[in-house]
């Protein structure tokens, strides 16, 4: 058989099977969750460059122009109807993969200067809604005291107790649960294979212990999916979509008892609640950043480091009391400095 014949050059789309195959796997250790989301941004682009009259075989980097990708933009504005922010994902991921491509071609260099200074899509910033204790207390309290009960109190508990990603819940096994001094720890496996370490509290680690001998009883089953379905006789993880189905059944009830409970009850609220209640209480920003997984401290502090009103009054008591009388301190023995100033003799 024919071997075909490699792409030239100077065709834009030539890198990007090494790309996505070997520069995010192996120089960058990403997950097979994000490489999906910069084929899928590669995938839109070409659809663009299609619909625009060319093909991947005549789609140029030197085409790819600061006027090109303006043109991209307002495309995936007003005829894809993005939101600014899946706006500058989509964005973010060609410039990373013109990135890549000029590291490969120093010719390249006025291209990705030229994709670099797109601007990004202005985006409002909001507040993320966050639950009380409340109404964390009402919502775990919801599962029926059942066999069904117990696995879904056991999701919604590790997911607020560890503040732990919806896809690190499914990707926990038996095997990542291990006891050490008396706590129970999760070993877990976060974005970029990066794995850390979670301490549950004394109440989710007793539903754990009913959940593990209920669903684990062999010793045996540590490769097994934590939390699982069985489906024809086979174990699977649960899904994601499963998992949501969960917290939005369990939310909607929550919301009978509270006028102000969130619409959408999401696994993401219960690791924005536990975070922000942990920084509110006074836990450490660097503290409550290893806990969430994030590589840097300014993420945390993008997202979670929310003020709760009392720390906002405290701090404004705290700085009133380190304001001076502005007359007796700032002017006495100066009256004349002062009288100056005012424009009098």
């Amino acid at each position: 058989m024919r071997c075909k014949a490699p792409l030239s050059s100077e065709l834009f789309f030539c890198r990007t099977s090494d790309f996505l195959n070997s520069f995010l796997v192996k120089q960058c250790n990403r997950s097979d969750k994000t490489r999906a989301a910069y084929r899928d941004a590669l995938t839109v682009f070409k659809r663009f460059v299609e619909h625009c009259g060319k093909s991947i075989l005549t789609f140029l980097y030197t085409d790819c122009t600061y006027e090109f990708m303006l043109d991209y933009k307002e495309y995936l504005a007003f005829v894809l109807h993005y939101a600014p922010s899946s706006i500058n994902q989509r964005m973010a991921a060609i410039k990373a993969y013109v990135k890549y491509s000029y590291g490969c071609d120093a010719s390249l260099m006025q291209v990705y200067i030229r994709i670099s200074s797109v601007p990004a899509s202005k985006t409002p910033k909001k507040v993320g809604e966050v639950l009380d204790d409340e109404k964390v207390a009402s919502l775990l309290d919801k599962p029926p005291a059942t066999r069904k009960g117990l696995r879904d109190t056991v999701i919604l508990s590790i997911l607020f107790d560890a503040a732990i990603r919806l896809d690190e819940l499914v990707c926990l096994t038996a095997g990542d649960i291990y006891e050490h001094d008396g706590y129970t720890f999760l070993l877990v496996h976060g974005k970029g294979n990066k794995e850390r370490k979670v301490a549950l509290d004394e109440q989710t680690s007793r539903i754990l212990s009913l959940y593990m001998k209920e669903y684990h009883p062999d010793a045996d089953s540590s490769d097994k999916p934590l939390i699982y379905t069985v489906i024809n006789g086979e174990t699977k993880r649960m899904s994601h979509r499963n998992v949501q189905k969960i917290l939005k059944k369990y939310g909607s009830e929550t919301g009978k008892e509270f006028d102000d409970m969130p619409k959408s009850c999401h696994p993401h609220l219960l690791r924005r609640s536990r975070a922000t209640n942990l920084y509110q209480n006074g836990t450490p920003i660097e503290i409550v950043s290893r806990f969430l997984g994030h590589s840097t401290v300014e993420t945390t502090k993008d997202h979670y480091a929310v003020l709760s009103l009392e720390q906002m009054r405290e701090a404004m008591e705290a700085g009133n009391e380190k304001i001076p009388d502005r007359e007796s301190a700032l002017w006495v023995g100066h009256e004349d400095e002062l009288s100056r100033l005012c424009g009098l003799r």
